[in-house]
This record gives structure tokens, sequence and C-alpha cells, in this order.
């Protein structure tokens, strides 16, 4: 049985900014990785994005793979939705992840990524249906210091918090990718 981490990047994933490329090192660690871009400037509605990522678990689930999410900055409150829904999901790992004060956003990046704000409103309730169980199995991400995600923003009750180098968003999820990933494929493949 093979363990697949899907990978989810946040806004701007038209553009893969070569995190498609960085992910295969997770191989190393026994990890095979699938990068799924949503599309969060298209406007297709989050419950099409939701299904997209589902049906992709169920796929590697029904071949009978063991599959975690890993979701970037906007793709935390996608890979959170989906866990909330599924118990196929083994782990969640989001890194930079925007989980808490949705407000605090500009309404410019919403009118970008239409698909972002359904997503952060189902994230409230959807946090609510996780229990103690299945929140320890999230590990979330941040650096040391983040102004685009403060680090209070990806804060989950009962979830492991990691700390990685970094003083801004893009370098916290490029250290969380590359130089955090031993500990975080640990923290997967523990939870397989």
């Amino acid at each position: 049985m093979a363990h697949y981490a899907i990978y989810v990047p946040g806004l701007g994933d038209h553009r893969s900014y070569g995190q498609e490329i960085a992910i295969q090192l997770w191989r190393i660690f026994g990890l095979r990785p699938r990068y799924l871009p949503l599309g969060w400037n298209k406007k297709t509605g989050f419950k099409a994005k939701l299904n997209q990522l589902m049906h992709e678990v169920e796929g590697l689930k029904a071949a009978g793979h063991s599959v975690s999410l890993v979701g970037i900055s906007a793709g935390a409150s996608a890979v959170l939705n989906a866990y909330a829904m599924s118990e196929d999901i083994a782990s969640i790992v989001c890194v930079c992840g925007k989980i808490n004060n949705p407000q605090t956003l500009k309404e410019s990046t919403f009118i970008a990524n239409p698909d972002f704000k359904e997503s952060l409103e189902q994230l409230n309730s959807s946090l609510g249906l996780l229990g103690s169980k299945k929140r320890g199995n999230i590990m979330s991400i941040h650096p040391w210091r983040d102004q685009t995600v403060p680090i209070a923003d990806t804060i989950i009750e009962g979830a492991m918090e990691k700390t990685v180098p970094g003083w801004s968003h893009v370098a916290g999820i490029f250290s969380g990718i590359i130089f955090g990933f031993p500990s975080i494929s640990r923290f997967i493949r523990s939870r397989a």
C-alpha cells in the first residue's frame, strides 16, 4: 500500500512556481506526492473544487492507498473542509494556512479568487465537526513571522503546531515543503 500526499496549492495556483517539482523530493521520505491545483482564480463554485479534491481522494482509496492532504495557504481551507466530510483521509498538513480571521482579508482577494471566500465561510462549520481525535491528525506549520497570514490565523486548537525558519509567507511555504518535510513525512506516515 502506497501513501499519497495530495498537495493543494494556494492562490495563484494557475502557475506552479516550482512547487510541483519541489514536492517530488517527498518520494525520498516514502510519500507519493500528487499536485492538485484547484484554480482559485476561476469561479466554478467551491463545491466543484471540493468535489474535484474528494474525487481524487476516493480514487486513491479505492485503489487501496492511504491518503493525506497538504494544503498551502488558501489550500488549507479546502483540505480542512474535505477532511471534515470524509473518513478516508489519514491526516492533514497545513502550511501557512489561512484558517482564522477571514475578515482581515481585502475584498480584492475575494474578487480575484471568488471561491476562496466560500471555502473560508464553510471552514468555520467544518472545524466544528472535528473532534479531538481528528484534530490530533492535523499539523499546522508556520514560519517565525508572516505578514500575509499572521501566525494566529494558522492555529487550530488540538492540532500539532510546527514552526519552520522564515520571515515571510513565501519563505515559510518554501521552508515548510522543503526543509520541514522530514518531520512532516514522519507525522503523515505515523497516521497512515
